[in-house]
């Protein structure tokens, strides 16, 4: 006996699939969606978490730094050589226990670019390498070094790219005083080497795009191993200063710093994590941030992996839509059953053999009862 198979009810078909498939697609592209933004989310808050250990490594520094320098106006060559005479001529800074002590210190610690201090008058009176005297009281470092006049204060400068050296410098100046007063009796400044400093920067990486920016606050970058051009602007320059204003209404930005999205320049979307440099605490002019930015390609790998187990849900689910509906088209394409006809018995009926001969010539017979 040939088994026919049914064709699946195109109706049933439709119905099913209207109702289903476009709710399943929805609900997959609601799920596809959260998890992105929740993903994007959660690297963003990993971002400015990076951002705020690579701040807080530059802050260290900087105030290791500071207190190298503030130590160095108080040994007893630099307050010797500041009291010693109004100001010193050529041969003399190249001669006196201070110079000496300073070029050996030069030469013994590659960090230390150069070393000069000056009297209270701003005249120079010792020097790491041979230079002519000077007046220095006239630059801006050693006026906001002077301060008032009376204690001084420690000053840092913005990074300044030296292109003899082919490094990146920072100058740090402190106050010499004097031993029994404590007031202000010259000045000491050191331009330092950035590149130990800016080496967390420099050296972080994740992934193939994740990089670090030391930026201001204006978008203007202070540190990029991208590029050494001084007039370069962060790519997420608009997305940062957006988000610093949203955060100023609020009362800055958080000690977790805060992340964003933003395109880059070739067009590819990144998160940005920022964290704020805790320098301008102590120093308002170094306003830095440290901007981590990764590619979000990079970032929804686990995305993908949803993504394929989400293709075989909706794979499963078509076969289960294609079962259901070949099973109710099996069920409409069965014959109807007339249920009072199958309750009725039905008498054999007994036929005479047949003799061949015409039914005219055949007497009557009598109905059996």
């Amino acid at each position: 006996m040939r088994t026919h198979f049914p064709r699946i009810n195109s109706t049933v078909l439709s119905v099913f699939l209207l109702v289903s498939l476009p709710a399943l697609a929805a609900g997959v592209l609601l799920v596809l969606l959260i998890a992105q933004g929740t993903l994007r989310d959660s690297f963003g808050s990993h971002l400015a978490n990076v951002a705020e250990q690579t701040a807080a490594g530059l802050d260290a520094y900087v105030y290791r730094k500071v207190l190298d320098v503030s130590m160095l106006g108080r040994t007893r060559d630099i307050r010797e050589a500041v009291q010693a005479a109004p100001a010193a001529d050529a041969a003399r800074l190249a001669t006196n226990s201070a110079s000496r002590y300073l070029a050996d210190l030069v030469a013994h610690d590659q960090v230390y670019r150069e070393v000069i201090v000056t009297n209270r008058s701003g005249q120079l009176v010792a020097a790491s390498r041979a230079s002519a005297s000077r007046d220095a009281s006239g630059e801006d470092w050693w006026k906001a070094t002077v301060d008032d006049g009376v204690v001084g204060r420690v000053f840092v400068t913005q990074l300044r790219w030296d292109a003899t050296e082919g490094v990146s410098v920072m100058q740090v100046s402190a106050p010499v005083t004097d031993t029994a007063s404590n007031q202000l009796v010259g000045v000491v400044r050191v331009v330092f080497d950035a590149r130990e400093l800016l080496a967390p920067v420099a050296g972080l990486q994740l992934g193939d795009t994740g990089m670090a920016t030391l930026v201001r606050e204006n978008g203007s970058v202070v540190f990029s191993r991208a590029s050494n051009d001084p007039a370069a602007k962060f790519f997420a320059a608009q997305e940062l200063a957006d988000g610093l204003t949203r955060l100023s209404a609020i009362g800055g930005v958080r000690e977790d710093g805060m992340h964003f999205s933003a395109v880059g320049a070739g067009g590819a979307p990144y998160v940005v994590g920022v964290a704020r440099s805790q320098l301008s605490r102590s120093f308002p002019n170094l306003a830095w941030l440290v901007a981590v930015s990764q590619a979000e390609s990079e970032l929804i790998g686990p995305v993908r992996s949803l993504g394929w187990h989400l293709l075989l849900v909706f794979l499963v689910t078509v076969l289960l839509v294609l079962a259901l509906a070949l099973y109710f088209s099996m069920r409409l394409h069965a014959p109807p059953l007339d249920a009072e006809m199958a309750l009725v018995e039905h008498r054999p009926v007994s036929r005479m053999p047949d003799t061949g001969d015409d039914d005219d010539d055949m007497p009557a017979t009598r109905p059996v009862r």
